[in-house]
């Protein structure tokens, strides 16, 4: 089973508010007149079924799989009105990037579930000339999880892989991003009293 899904849109927009960050370390409000912002996106999710033909020594009934790939492009530029109001007319927002595709791949078996999820970031300007810009990043996270317990009361034990890579990389600059971690999680799960186990 799979899915493709694609998606475009257009918006023309009068006094768009742009934040931005100063010298002073916070972020302040600027009117953009009149911003013109465009792109689409494609979605591409494939489920338990697609994969059949795939060989496992598992029962194919109990393992589920699922994989996705997101791509999504997006112009955001003012408009020129001639009021030289603000200076990067015409180019793109900052920290908006033209460029971003995500990706994942999720496996469950029983009780156990494993995923992998990758994503790419392109670069984004962080000056309204365009004098500056953010490099891309590529991360890459991986996660597994198992339940445990009967009946209502039920646990989950998980691990997250945050940056495996150790990516360097800014969302904001001048703000380095935390490198690679590892996190573990239990969760508490309470089931409806009118579950019933199967």
């Amino acid at each position: 089973m799979y899915n493709l899904d694609f998606m475009a849109f257009a918006s023309h927009v009068k006094d768009w508010i742009l934040w931005q960050p100063t010298s002073f370390g916070f972020w302040e409000a600027q009117n953009v007149q009149e911003v013109f912002s465009r792109g689409f996106s494609v979605n591409f999710v494939a489920r338990s079924g697609f994969f059949s033909r795939i060989k496992t020594s598992t029962d194919p009934s109990k393992t589920e799989w699922k994989f996705n790939l997101q791509y999504s492009f997006t112009r955001s530029q003012s408009i020129p009105n001639g009021s030289g109001i603000f200076s990067g007319e015409g180019s793109q927002l900052i920290y908006v990037p033209q460029h971003v595709l995500n990706g994942g791949l999720a496996v469950q078996f029983k009780r156990v579930d494993v995923s992998c999820n990758p994503s790419l970031t392109g670069s984004r300007y962080i000056t309204t000339d365009l004098s500056q810009q953010l490099d891309p990043y590529f991360l890459l996270d991986f996660s597994a999880g198992i339940k445990i317990g009967e009946g209502r009361h039920r646990f989950k034990f998980s691990v997250n892989l945050e940056n495996a890579l150790n990516a360097e990389y800014q969302a904001v600059a001048a703000r380095p991003m935390a490198g690679r971690s590892l996190m573990f999680r239990l969760n508490w799960l309470e089931l409806s009293k009118a579950y019933k186990k199967n």
